[in-house]
């Protein structure tokens, strides 16, 4: 499944936390690219309101600047390579 640069690095971004190793990706970004997933009833009537879609809007948009500005690398924590190794 190809899918747009924005998407993949959004998505990635949301798992990056859950991840251990590279093999858990593929089921920790299943529930966000399987069409048959079905949100829990409750979550989805929690979450479908103004406040709640302007909550996670705002959350979504503080989490994306903080990973972007982030100095380590998404999955593993590695340093960046201009930084010496200890």
């Amino acid at each position: 499944r190809t899918l747009p640069p924005a998407r993949l690095e959004a998505l990635l971004v949301a798992v990056r936390g859950n991840l251990g190793t590279l093999a858990d990706l593929p089921a920790e970004l299943a529930p966000f690219l399987d069409p048959a997933a079905v949100p829990d009833p409750d979550a989805a009537a929690a979450l479908d309101s103004d406040s709640a879609r302007s909550l996670c809007g705002a959350l979504a948009e503080r989490w994306t600047a903080r990973s972007r500005s982030s100095k380590r690398v998404a999955c593993c924590g590695c340093a960046p390579a201009s930084t010496p190794a200890r």
